[in-house]
């Protein structure tokens, strides 16, 4: 994922700093409000819980995934890790959401809503891909 248009006019300093994904609400919820095989919640609960996004200022941030084992049951294959440092601009906001104008560079121009629990709190959603097709969600919590 690139995110996208370093001239933001919008700014929120709910984001600054940096975010986590949070394992448990994100499996809690997931598994509560999806509808997945233990094959998949045995996947997800391996591949959710080490995102972390940086918010370096208004209108740039840095993703960070590290690398990563997921073992499926009868093979065990790793994930590249990656570190990317992107732009992107907000182009709405509330007390409860985010927008955000992003590119990404398989799926094109996409907006991206970050829903707020509260100040340390947001979520994702994730959707459908060509692996699954589940409609879940990815928590993450401020860490500093």
């Amino acid at each position: 994922m690139v995110i996208i248009d370093s001239g933001c006019a919008i700014t929120d300093s709910r984001l600054s700093g940096t975010w986590r994904s949070d394992l448990e609400l994100t499996r809690k919820f997931n598994e509560e409000h999806v509808i997945l095989t233990d094959k998949q919640k045995k996947f997800f609960s391996q591949l959710f819980g080490h995102m972390e996004i940086t918010y370096l200022s208004p209108g740039k941030c840095e993703v960070f995934m590290p690398k990563n084992k997921i073992d499926n049951g009868s093979n065990i294959f790793e994930i590249d890790g990656f570190r990317e440092i992107g732009e992107y601009k907000i182009i709405y906001k509330n007390e409860n959401v985010i927008v955000f104008l992003e590119e990404d560079s398989s799926s094109g121009e996409q907006i991206r809503t970050l829903y707020f629990i509260d100040n340390s709190t947001y979520w994702v959603y994730i959707g459908d891909s060509q692996l699954y097709n589940a409609h879940l969600r990815e928590y993450f919590t401020k860490v500093k």
